[in-house]
């Protein structure tokens, strides 16, 4: 009894305290996409984000409640009840360990989420795009980037490019950096590029890469976290979809033939060509409005896809926020 007290209690608690973040989900309209630099909307989600942050207290308070309700729960061995009682024990205990194990990732996300979405300062995140048909040491080779800047919940910043085109720009600039010493000695690579970066495995030293190279190219540019994914990933999102219908493609873009189109776009590439870059900017604009699009249920089976690509390393994540890297890393 006292378990299904503190259960009740924590999940009353917990369910009030992340209104603002369902909220928030629910009534996002981004400002800007990755083909329209120009505002659309003058919309900020602060006060969304601030009450949040402010109810981070309650959120520990209920996650505690439910965790000793499950401590509690556990104890509970329903063979030293009537046999009329028995059944309805065993659901408590599994209805208990199925709460505490769905709120309790919302609960960690809800005490950091306001910082990385630029609550007190505007958030600078680097989104790679690795092809994990040439393997590397973060996934895949790295063919472009994107980069994305979030103060108050809003999307401020919103860019795509392709890596040999920010080659091209240090190479114009006379801009050359010598290769670390372990690319040095495995490749005979002396000067080390951009769409190099990704050669330690450790993404933390990738990041710290990606971040240089950026400044390079925007002095002053300081980077809040490195994002990475790879085709896999968004063919996982494609298969989920059943294929998605991109601006100037005669056909559906499907899992089975993402392949086929970036590595045609891949080959009749030529400097200063934007064919790759308008592609996958594109592809990201669809994909976006379809993730903000998607009801309720539809988000449990995303949210399948996007922990399934985290374990499998298709979708990595560094970010400076101290408590978001341990949850994302955990």
């Amino acid at each position: 009894l006292f378990g299904a007290q503190y259960a009740t209690t924590g999940a009353a608690d917990l369910t009030s305290s992340l209104v603002p973040l369902a909220t928030y989900i629910r009534e996002f309209d981004p400002a800007i996409d990755f083909q329209n630099n120009l505002p659309t909307t003058g919309r900020e989600y602060r006060d969304h984000l601030k009450e949040l942050e402010d109810n981070a207290p309650s959120i520990e308070r209920a996650t505690y409640n439910i965790e000793l309700a499950t401590n509690l729960v556990a104890t509970v061995d329903p063979a030293a009840f009537p046999s009329f009682l028995q059944d309805d024990v065993v659901w408590l205990k599994e209805r208990n360990s199925e709460l505490s194990t769905q709120l309790e990732p919302a609960s960690k996300l809800a005490t950091f989420l306001p910082q990385i979405l630029g609550l007190d300062e505007r958030a600078r995140y680097a989104i790679l795009l690795q092809n994990n048909s040439e393997i590397r040491a973060t996934g895949g080779w790295l063919t472009s980037y994107a980069i994305i800047a979030i103060e108050n919940g809003q999307i401020r910043e919103l860019a795509v490019d392709d890596i040999y085109n920010a080659d091209g720009q240090l190479k114009v600039q006379n801009k050359e950096y010598p290769a670390p010493e372990s690319m040095q000695e495995a490749l005979g690579v002396e000067n080390w590029l951009f769409s190099y970066a990704n050669w330690d495995p450790d993404l933390s030293e990738t990041a710290d890469a990606v971040e240089f190279f950026i400044r390079e190219l925007d002095p002053g540019t300081q980077l809040d976290g490195v994002i990475t994914i790879d085709t896999e990933f968004m063919k996982s999102l494609l298969e989920e979809w059943e294929g998605i219908a991109v601006p100037g493609e005669d056909e559906l873009i499907t899992a089975q033939n993402l392949d086929q189109k970036i590595y045609d776009i891949h080959t009749e590439f030529t400097p200063g060509s934007s064919v790759k870059a308008t592609f996958l900017a594109n592809l990201a604009n669809e994909t976006l409005k379809k993730l903000l699009s998607a009801d309720l249920e539809g988000y449990g089976e995303i949210g399948d896809v996007f922990i399934q690509s985290m374990n499998q390393k298709h979708l990595m994540l560094y970010l400076k926020q101290r408590d978001a890297l341990e949850y994302f890393s955990a």
